[in-house]
């Protein structure tokens, strides 16, 4: 994946594979009314993800090359 990864969804669900490590990504993750498997804030990484939803849950998985 790129050094930076940014999902943005609103009355939908977010999910997929991100091909690479978990302790690989900083995560900012930002839900309202939905459920997410990602922490809201995770500093250690050094690639970025970003994830926002509204109305939607969030399942983000994680696989090593």
């Amino acid at each position: 994946a790129e050094q930076e990864i940014s999902l943005n969804a609103k009355n939908g669900d977010i999910s997929g594979t991100i091909l690479g490590r978990y302790e690989e990504y900083a995560i900012e993750c930002n839900i309202k009314k939905g459920e997410s498997n990602l922490p809201k804030q995770k500093e250690e990484g050094n690639k970025s993800l970003h994830v926002t939803n509204n109305n939607g849950d969030i399942a983000i998985e994680f696989k090593e090359e």
